[in-house]
């Protein structure tokens, strides 16, 4: 510190807070990673590196050091790192009180906080870890003597010690990349089994997706690791013993995790499972649950961690109880079977931990049965759900189901209780009279016939007379009750607030299929506006709140009634009734109003919007809408003042709606109001008829929005009409500023063509539109039909994705010279001369062609053209169903230098392709990719290996395809798709191409699926 010698006080400070670690200084960002970059070498970063790896005890520095066997950063999570360690024995229980897991995210903690892993956030909120470059290579360095991790980098290079005991092997898509790559990595994993001595093994972690490709080599290299402890596999589309053939002799694992491929079925786990009694750990998270059973798994007496994706997994389990080791049971079906089921099973079960549900408790017969379950000593539980089956065909003994469910008292630290279908007659004194569990935080009761309800308030019900009467627990109260869930409770009647404490600290509400109930906390009844208000700040907390089939329930406060209300679902008459939605997070904001048809709560929902809360919406969604409160609108936005009026800005970007009832003038008028409006959506507006573009400013149309009427009329007399309003009310002016705009079921929709302003040139359509991007139209058969259309182009030449069906009508598409690209379907009208100057003089890249029989019957008009084409057309995926000529040898020609992927799409009429539409694909020339979606095709043409530039060729859904002797594909093909085809039952002898890469077949027959399973080995990918 050369003469600042009052900074070396600083400088000792920041040692000890680094707990004297040269790594923290540079993970805490003291010095920025480019200095550390500046060294002459990683020799002169390793030691630095190393001495802070020394300043670890010595149960960290042996956690950290088998990290190494991960893949350079790779995300895991606590759990995954934490099972990892005890199935490798790392973690010491000197401790009798404490958990090996908890000491496991103690040492997780410290490594986090001494720099040498980082701790991160994915998108969803999870938490992840990762150990970044040189942290990697120095757990590699530390631990080279004992673990070694072998990828296509270094497979060749790698030194091997005798002393090594931990392997980890990844194969990623880098490795199986061509055919040349694929055969060297199989060459070159062949000379490592030689030098590996896999007897000595203990630790075994294949990371990728590709390991059954080399299932024939690695089963030689593993073949005799008889003494694995911990076994990772990733990417199982394989059947295990492939890879694994002494997989039943591996009985000292302690550690087994299996993940399975993404979206390919997943093999058979092995029942002999059942036999590895020293299992600690069985992560099956990431695996297809229907392929495992789980039934004998009793003899795993040791098993801590049994982790499934599907939580009826666990209630598969004979005679779980001798599991007494076990942490993880989310389901227990009492009696589903004889014996080996019943709820003493649980008893044993006192190291549970996380969520219980226990369901089928109807088949309980008395309270002694129900004392064995031992619930109250399960001090870890957290979440506990009690579930009897409902249903009109179950007798009810009231008396004895009361004594079950006070039978089934949890310990005082469950934090979250559900009983659901519940049929006696009482609220248990656990969470009654007594209020065993005050600190409860989510209470979840779902078709329950209680007289009376925990103590949460001033509750009403009604009695078996009919009457309505209160049903309230005096003297107890809930301190920490954070999530209320009332559902299917049929005599609710009322519920007031009398707790300010209790209501303060409520998060989330939940209310449904109460048909009786009138009443919540904050229902508005006639109490003055100052009683509303005392009543709404009761819940300072309240972040989200959802209430349906109650249809004689008050309506809340307008929503949201706080900036703390960040979702909202009201659905007032049930699910198929009227809906409002409000939602607000970090992604979104937006409204979702849903009016249901002759629904009696249609007129109140717009009177539960808080218009005046909603400024900071962003997207609106409107279905089967009266007319828009206009009035209201002034409350959406801040105003901005002006001499004479004020203007309002509301900051919706995207508007949908469907089905309003409200004129094209009040729409005009609704969607002034929203500047940044970019993406709207218009379906099944009946009342619009005329559609044109406002021609003038946004902060104009305000003041200015109702002199349309004279331009408006002028334009009806032109149509010979009379002079009346309906044409005015029916027109709808969109703003300028609109990049998507997509319109559906409109039937009497038309463009207004006449100048909407005196003075003003006529822009025909949508042109007015500049900032357009992506239109789509849908069943408007109107919409096209002025004779305007078949003259001028009526869409902006700013489009650039543009999709058109069920129109009617002539109408041109040029110059859409920025489009590249356009779908048609059902535009019978249309012909090909529109459509050829498009990829020529234009962008157009892309074109889908659909049920548009008559768009190439002449071929007249691609001659003007055939030149251009040949030159500078820009085409290159066409989608089609194969009618109106499109497979024809002019069209074809005309593609046969630019096209380069072709989709066929079904087509009822398409059973085999005809010579002129075979003679047409081998114009093709360019064609690259070729994916056939006919499902009623019988045979591939026969021209398919003529076409040498294909590399890919999918076949989907075609149920009636088979493959012939005679077959054959095309010597250049890389990538086989074979996807929903059952009719396939084999894969011809010699029908693939030594050129092939990757082999993907899906949801076909099971006979071919073990044909292709064979030919692993022999292609660098195979997907089954």
């Amino acid at each position: 510190m050369g003469d600042h010698t009052n900074l070396q006080s600083v400088g000792w400070d920041i040692v000890k807070k680094l707990k004297g670690s040269p790594l923290a200084v540079k993970t805490r960002k003291v010095l920025e990673s480019k200095e550390w970059e500046y060294q002459i070498s990683d020799d002169d970063i390793m030691p630095a590196l190393k001495l802070s790896y020394n300043y670890l005890c010595f149960d960290l520095q042996k956690c950290f050091s088998y990290c190494a066997l991960f893949p350079e950063d790779y995300e895991f999570d606590s759990n995954e790192l934490i099972n990892l360690w005890i199935g490798l024995g790392l973690l010491s229980n000197i401790n009798q009180n404490k958990r090996v897991e908890d000491t496991g995210s103690d040492y997780l903690y410290d490594l986090v906080d001494q720099g040498f892993l980082e701790k991160g956030n994915k998108e969803d909120g999870q938490t992840y870890y990762v150990i970044h470059d040189l942290l990697h290579e120095l757990a590699v360095n530390v631990s080279s003597y004992e673990c070694l991790s072998i990828d296509g980098s270094n497979v060749r290079s790698i030194q091997i010690p005798l002393s090594v005991r931990h392997l980890s092997v990844i194969i990623d898509t880098t490795d199986v990349k061509d055919r040349r790559t694929f055969e060297n990595f199989k060459t070159d994993l062949s000379i490592v089994g030689k030098r590996m001595k896999a007897e000595n093994l203990r630790t075994l972690m294949l990371f990728g997706d590709h390991h059954g490709s080399f299932a024939k080599i690695l089963s030689g290299l593993f073949g005799k690791a008889k003494l694995l402890r911990v076994l990772f596999l990733s990417g199982v589309t394989y059947n295990i013993e492939d890879i694994f053939p002494i997989f039943s002799k591996l009985v000292h694992l302690r550690y087994l995790r299996i993940k399975g491929g993404h979206i390919y079925p997943a093999t058979t786990l092995p029942l002999y499972i059942s036999r590895f009694y020293h299992l600690l750990v069985l992560d099956l998270q990431q695996y297809n649950s229907s392929f495992v059973s789980v039934r004998e798994m009793r003899n795993l007496v040791k098993l801590r961690h049994f982790l499934v994706k599907d939580n009826n997994l666990h209630s598969e389990i004979l005679e779980v109880g001798k599991l007494v080791c076990l942490q993880e049971l989310r389901a227990f079906k009492v009696k589903k079977e004889l014996s080996g089921f019943e709820l003493k099973q649980l008893g044993q079960l006192l190291q549970l931990r996380g969520s219980l549900g226990i369901y089928n408790l109807e088949s309980v017969q008395d309270v002694n049965e129900a004392d064995e379950a031992e619930l109250v000593h399960m001090n870890h539980l957290d979440v506990l759900i009690l579930e009897w089956s409902w249903g009109t065909n179950r007798s009810v003994d009231k008396p004895k189901e009361d004594n079950i469910l006070e039978s089934l008292k949890p310990h005082s630290n469950i934090r979250e209780v559900s009983i659901r279908g519940h049929g006696g007659a009482t609220c248990p004194t656990w969470l009654g009279g007594e209020l065993y569990i005050k600190n409860l935080e989510c209470l979840h009761l779902d078709c329950v016939s209680w007289k009376s309800l925990p103590p949460l308030g001033e509750l009403w019900m009604i009695n078996d007379q009919g009457e309505e009467c209160p049903s309230y627990i005096t003297g107890q109260r809930f301190q920490n009750l954070k999530r209320i869930e009332l559902v299917g409770i049929r005599t609710f009647k009322r519920w007031r607030g009398n707790d300010t404490h209790f209501f303060s600290v409520l998060e989330v509400l939940v209310v449904g299929f109460c048909p009786e109930l009138i009443e919540l906390p904050f229902s508005c009844s006639t109490s003055c506006p100052a009683e509303q208000e005392e009543t709404i700040t009761m819940f300072p907390k309240l972040w989200k709140i959802k209430v349906f089939g109650c249809p004689k329930l008050l309506p809340p406060p307008p929503i949201p009634w706080s900036r703390t209300l960040c979702e909202a679902e009201i659905w007032p008459g049930g699910t198929f009734g009227s809906r409002l939605s409000y939602m607000k997070n970090q992604k979104t904001k937006c409204m979702e109003v849903n009016l249901g048809n002759d629904d009696p709560c249609q007129t109140q929902l717009w009177d539960m919007v808080a218009f005046n809360n909603l400024r900071g919406i962003e997207k609106f969604d409107i279905t089967n809408s009266p007319p828009i409160p206009l009035d209201q609108m002034q409350l959406l936005a801040s105003p901005i003042e002006a001499e004479n009026n004020a203007q309002y800005k509301f900051p919706v970007e995207c508007l949908k709606l469907c089905n309003s009832g409200a004129t094209g003038k009040e729409l005009t008028q609704f969607v002034s109001y929203f500047p940044n409006l970019s993406k709207f959506d218009l379906v099944s507006c009946e009342t619009i008829t005329w559609l044109g573009v406002v021609t003038e400013t946004p902060r104009q149309s305000l003041s200015a929005s109702d002199d349309k009427t004279e331009d408006t009329q002028q334009h009806k007399q032109g149509r010979g009409e009379e002079d009346t309003d309906p044409l005015m009310e029916g027109l709808l002016l969109l703003p300028t500023q609109i990049q998507e705009l997509y319109m559906a079921n409109c039937q009497n929709l038309m463009f207004c063509s006449a100048p909407l302003e005196e003075g003003t040139e006529a822009r025909p359509g949508l042109q007015g539109l500049s900032a357009l991007r992506m239109l789509g139209i849908r069943n408007c058969p109107k919409l096209l039909s002025s004779s305007l259309s078949s003259s001028y182009c009526p869409f902006p030449t700013s489009l650039k994705n543009l999709s058109l069906s069920k129109l009617n009508g002539k109408f041109k598409l040029t110059p859409l010279s920025n489009l590249t690209t356009l779908h048609i379907s059902d535009c019978g009208d249309l012909r090909s001369e529109e459509l050829w100057p498009l990829p020529v003089q234009g962008h157009l890249t892309e074109l889908g062609i659909f049920r548009c029989p008559n768009l190439f019957l002449a071929s007249e008009p691609l001659r003007p053209y055939e030149q251009d084409f040949l030159n500078s057309s820009k085409l290159q995926k066409l989608l089609t169903d194969g009618q109106g000529g499109i497979l024809a040898v002019p069209v074809c020609s005309h593609l046969s230098s630019c096209l380069t992927k072709l989709e066929l799409y079904p087509n009822s009429d398409m059973v085999r392709f005809t010579e002129e539409e075979e003679e047409a694909l081998q114009k093709l020339t360019s064609l690259q990719e070729l994916v056939i979606h006919f499902s009623k095709l019988r045979s591939l043409p026969t021209v398919l290996n003529e076409l040498t530039n294909i590399s890919r060729l999918e076949i989907n859904g075609c149920q009636d395809m088979q493959l012939g002797p005679k077959d054959r594909l095309p010597r250049s093909l890389t990538e086989l798709i074979i996807i929903g085809c059952p009719a396939i039952g084999s894969l011809p002898k010699g029908i693939l191409p030594s050129s092939l890469q990757t082999l993907d077949v899906r949801y076909c027959c099971e006979e071919l699926r073990r044909q292709c399973s064979k030919l692993r080995g022999t292609i660098p990918i195979i997907k089954t």
